[in-house]
């Protein structure tokens, strides 16, 4: 009712557009794409910063980090991640920094100290100023969603990922415009 009373519609992916309008039936010409954007002035940190970070956290210069970085929601999933990492448990050089807060942190704690990963690190809270450093110092940024959740949004940490200029893993279903933020 709201989106049909409305005079124009901004949606922040061509998926929520099509839903718009296949779905509920807003005329085409009030729905417009505007891509959820960011600054990238929030992940500038130089080689040495993102290593004094690393070492602050107690992971050794020639660690293989794998790093997910904001929200630890259900939707997100990043409890999957702590599981998955428990089957790397004898790569003695991989560690998981999972930086950030939510309600599904304290799963994570928990499951890693259950499951004796030491090398699951939690950093929280995380300050705005570290954004850069956090995200230069992974070797790989981590993606996971729940189930559909990946057509039904675009995580906004996809942005800030996608500056940081570092490679990205996501567990995201192939038709979603995560999947195809990414691939571009």
């Amino acid at each position: 009712m709201i989106a049909r009373s409305s005079k124009q519609l901004l949606v922040v992916s061509p998926v929520f557009q099509r839903l718009y309008e296949d779905d509920r039936g807003i005329p085409s010409e009030y729905v417009h794409v505007v891509p959820n954007w960011g600054n990238d002035n929030k992940v500038d940190a130089d080689s040495s910063a993102a290593l004094a970070f690393r070492l602050k956290l107690g992971i050794p210069e020639d660690a293989f980090v794998a790093v997910y970085a904001g929200n630890v929601g259900v939707a997100s999933n990043v409890e999957i991640l702590v599981d998955a990492f428990a089957k790397l448990k004898n790569r003695s050089q991989i560690y998981l920094v999972i930086a950030g807060d939510g309600s599904q942190l304290d799963i994570c704690r928990k499951e890693a100290e259950r499951q004796k990963l030491d090398r699951v690190v939690i950093h929280t809270p995380w300050k705005k100023e570290e954004t850069g450093p956090v995200l230069k110092m992974a070797n790989v940024l981590l993606l996971p969603t729940r189930g559909r959740q990946s057509v039904n949004s675009i995580p906004s940490k996809l942005i800030t990922y996608l500056l940081s200029g570092r490679p990205i893993i996501a567990a995201v279903l192939p038709e979603s415009d995560t999947a195809e933020a990414i691939l571009e």
